[in-house]
């Protein structure tokens, strides 16, 4: 009996914080309905699983907030990764969040030490809309914090051609040491 009490005593706690690990706190559902729903068209399919993206964002920002925690930290990156597969499974090809949620899963790709994943899929929201200019930033983030300036610059550029107002890619571009705004794509 006291061996059961001991056991109920570890594993019950334990299973209570791992259930409460999952649930929203109020900054995580202030920052879904700010970054996600805000967006709901209520005439698209799509947006029936959009819960699942702001669960991914919420992963993603607990394993940023975790780095020096190793166990938490791959529990949130697997977590976050879950919900944005999620998302791209139940979506259609069209839907106009995929790029979004194809570059935050490069992020928490990143994040996790897998580089080159994640350029595939800046790259892939990049070619599922070229006007996209936060697979840009991403991309050339990505190259730039690898040391390679040369490409970093060239995909801000290519960003600036499609979307020259862009002051986020302005003001990296700029950083880099690019010195003339590139002639907008027509």
């Amino acid at each position: 009996m006291k061996i059961l009490i001991l056991i109920a005593c570890i594993i019950v706690p334990v299973l209570a914080s791992a259930v409460q690990d999952n649930d929203r706190t109020p900054e995580e559902s202030q920052m879904c309905s700010k970054r996600v729903l805000s967006r709901r068209d209520p005439a698209d399919p799509n947006w029936g699983h959009m819960h699942h993206y702001c669960d991914g964002l919420r992963f993603y920002d607990r394993a940023v907030r975790s780095q020096n925690l190793k166990a938490d930290f791959g529990l949130y990156i697997q977590n976050s990764l879950a919900h944005f597969d999620y998302v791209l499974k139940a979506t259609s090809q069209d839907f106009k969040l995929r790029p979004e949620v194809m570059v935050m899963r490069g992020r928490t790709l990143e994040l996790a030490g897998n580089g080159l994943e994640a350029v595939q899929h800046y790259n892939a929201a990049i070619q599922m809309n070229p006007n996209f200019a936060m697979g840009y930033a991403a991309l050339g983030n990505f190259y730039a914090k690898n040391d390679d300036k040369a490409q970093a610059l060239k995909v801000y550029e290519e960003g600036l051609r499609r979307q020259p107002a862009n002051r986020y890619l302005r003001s990296r571009y700029k950083v880099l040491g690019g010195k003339k705004i590139p002639e907008p794509t027509k």
